[in-house]
């Protein structure tokens, strides 16, 4: 663990000088998943950076799930009404989770410098989220086919986007139309 709280140390220098790239941004939230009890969105981010060969576990994949069931459901007639999910987490609730955390584990941790680097923290999260893709086992829910779905960054906020082929029941998708809502606004 020593080694660990040594890496994040040197990369929060680097965030502090205002001299980190996506990379060091990356191996903090990496770094960061290390630390016992970390259940909270920085572990699920950091799950997302170091498995960004695709996704089929987790909090976000389970929610993207069910929205994509969801719509499913609506178009097959089972239900009635088209329900969003809400988001995972917003730009504020990242850095605060981020900050707690680094509060409790690395004894100089200097919020000050920490948040005059906020928004290219998220800038540089997102560019390293844009387009992880989500797996889905049999990439068929219902005989609904999931042809991809992925995250995008629009640097405003990081959305899940999915392209289906659905051609019965009330919503008619073709095999081209893509979905987007948002998971970080």
């Amino acid at each position: 663990m020593k080694k660990v709280t040594t890496e994040i140390k040197k990369i929060l220098e680097l965030i502090y000088n205002a001299s980190f790239s996506p990379n060091d941004l990356a191996m903090l939230f990496i770094y960061m998943r290390n630390f016992k009890n970390n259940d909270s969105v920085v572990r699920e981010l950091g799950d997302f950076i170091a498995h960004s060969e695709g996704r089929d576990v987790g909090t976000s994949h389970g929610k993207i799930k069910d929205y994509i069931m969801n719509m499913i459901e609506v178009s097959a007639g089972k239900k009635n009404i088209l329900s969003g999910k809400k988001m995972i987490c917003n730009k504020q609730s990242i850095i605060q989770c981020l900050m707690k955390i680094l509060k409790e584990k690395i004894t100089d941790f200097d919020q000050e410098k920490f948040l005059k680097q906020e928004d290219q923290i998220i800038k540089f999260l997102f560019e390293k989220l844009d387009n992880i893709e989500f797996i889905f086992e049999d990439h068929k829910l219902n005989n609904i086919r999931v042809n991809k779905c992925f995250l995008k960054n629009d640097f405003s906020k990081l959305s899940f986007c999915f392209n289906i082929s659905l051609n019965s029941g009330r919503i008619i998708i073709g095999k081209d139309a893509l979905w987007c809502n948002t998971l970080i606004g």
